[in-house]
């Protein structure tokens, strides 16, 4: 008896291989170590699932035991892997649909995925002659292959002198290249301007917004906000990432800005009240403890008969 967790746990680890698979044939990345890990344990499940549905007579909750403990090492592998991302020993490339980094859909796949073998057991339960108790043992031991992988994973290849040639998302993991006598630190520069700082209500105008990476590595995450004056509407936007529009509020998706380069946001907007405005930016990023905040001024006269 397979109940419909199992069959969800199925497709999550399809899913997840699939998803694997296209970041090295499509998107041309190279793995790194701790990615051909985790690779490897959703094969695990895939296999040990893919085999079980096929069979009839198991108990109930027993396929989903037996992949568990391959859940856990994958779970284990991931989140060293992003612990590594996160205190800047690896950078990673985005995952597929540039929905977050690589490392961060694979953790959060898995996660997934040991939900469902879980709750594939504790359903079964009496049935299956399992109970909650039984769930410990080959998590730990999981656990304990997610370890042994971690630890025998081979050291990262040496980053070349001059730099790399590609782009961290056209490449795969590495360690981040830090120019030679200083230390790696990312300064961003927040600069708002406009085509006029006096408009007619009824006129449009357009802010830009500039993000400008001065430091000597990689900015991470870095979120814009700009919160437009109610009295004006936004007409338009243009920006290297995707936005959303809510309330006055216009907010850019996360994206990374690499060394020395800068991110160009472009707002529209029609005024329709007069009155002394002001445009507030806020800049967050991963880097940086506190936002960075630029504000700036328009002043909307009333409409002319």
């Amino acid at each position: 008896m397979k109940n419909s967790f199992t069959w969800a746990a199925f497709f999550t680890s399809l899913v997840a291989l699939t998803g694997s698979l296209l970041l090295s044939w499509e998107l041309q990345l190279k793995a790194c170590p701790l990615c051909l890990y985790q690779r490897t344990f959703v094969m695990g499940v895939v296999g040990v699932l893919g085999v079980g549905l096929c069979v009839g007579g198991l108990r109930p909750g027993l396929l989903s035991l037996l992949a568990l403990p391959l859940a856990f090492g994958g779970l284990a592998v991931a989140g060293f892997h992003l612990f590594l991302v996160h205190t800047g020993a690896l950078e990673c490339p985005h995952g597929l649909f540039a929905l977050g980094l690589a490392p961060t859909q694979s953790l959060m796949i898995l996660v997934l995925l040991t939900l469902f073998l879980v709750s594939d057991i504790l359903r079964s339960g009496s049935i299956g002659g399992f109970s909650w108790l039984t769930v410990p043992a080959p998590a730990i031991l999981g656990l304990l292959l997610g370890f042994a992988a971690i630890k025998s994973a081979p050291p990262p290849p040496p980053v070349p002198p001059g730099g790399y040639p590609k782009p961290v998302d056209e490449d795969g993991c590495r360690p981040p290249y830090r120019q030679p006598g200083r230390t790696a630190v990312t300064a961003i520069i927040l600069a708002v301007s406009e085509d006029n700082n006096t408009v007619e209500a009824g006129q449009r105008l357009t802010y830009e917004i500039k993000a400008t990476n001065s430091g000597s590595q990689v900015a991470r995450n870095v979120e814009i906000k700009a919160f437009v004056p109610r009295e004006m509407g936004v007409t338009e936007t243009s920006s290297p990432s995707k936005e959303n529009i809510a309330d006055h509020v216009v907010t850019f998706d996360k994206m990374d800005i690499q060394a020395n380069q800068s991110a160009t946001y472009k707002i529209g907007v029609e005024a329709e009240q007069p009155g002394d405005v002001r445009l507030r930016v806020e800049l967050r990023s991963q880097d940086l403890r506190w936002p960075v905040v630029e504000e700036e001024p328009t002043r909307i006269t009333p409409k002319k008969n």
